[in-house]
């Protein structure tokens, strides 16, 4: 798989891959298949506009795979109208139709941000079990840590790329271009500039474990 920078959009160039791309925007998502006519991508869109009443429905349509509606749990939402759904919700749903074929490679614009944290979590975990390659693109900064890799682009510009972890160090550089570094990269790095701490952290967990034993 070969990744250009076209328009604001990273263009895929695929060769005999199953891509999944779902996008936060409708209109985006016609700008998108009219500008791609790539093969072997399913293209979705957060919408209400589904061909069903509910999910049950539309996994029966569909005939989606049974794997990833049983992982993700949806029993909460299966039964109910899509026009009934929260915004949040409404997006776990398309991502539970877009990996119902088991894409080798699935694009998320700004898809995941929706989501509720624990739902996040889920789908995040159920793609790295089955080694399906993320290109997750979003400018909310506690998503950055979910991935292992990391690229910054300003306009049409990469500015860096690399290890998640070892660009999050370049914090100048993170908040000129207008982001925040996640909470516990924030929280860390600050506490390392006053000699509390030694290292970075990523996990808020391992954080708080050793601030308490600091504290003990």
């Amino acid at each position: 798989m070969e990744l250009l920078y076209e328009n604001s959009l990273y263009k895929l160039k695929i060769k005999n891959e199953n891509v999944t791309i779902i996008l936060a925007d409708d209109i985006l998502r016609n700008s998108l298949v009219n500008k791609m006519f790539l093969s072997g991508i399913n293209v979705i869109a957060l919408s209400n506009k589904l061909y069903t009443n509910n999910l049950r429905d539309e996994l029966k349509r569909l005939d989606l795979n049974d794997e990833v509606v049983k992982t993700l749990n949806c029993d909460r939402i299966i039964d109910t109208d899509f026009k009934s759904l929260s915004m949040q919700d409404l997006a776990y749903v398309h991502i539970i139709i877009g990996l119902s074929k088991l894409p080798k490679v699935i694009l998320l614009y700004d898809i995941l941000t929706y989501l509720k944290k624990d739902d996040k979590d889920k789908v995040i975990e159920f793609l790295k079990q089955r080694n399906i390659t993320i290109i997750n693109f979003t400018s909310c900064e506690e998503e950055f840590l979910y991935l292992e890799n990391m690229i910054i682009i300003d306009g049409n510009k990469v500015i860096m790329e690399g290890l998640t972890k070892e660009v999050l160090k370049n914090e100048k550089v993170i908040r000129r271009l207008g982001f925040n570094l996640p909470f516990v990269v924030d929280l860390s790095t600050q506490l390392k500039l006053y000699g509390v701490l030694d290292k970075y952290y990523y996990d808020t967990e391992e954080l708080v474990d050793v601030l308490c034993k600091k504290v003990d």
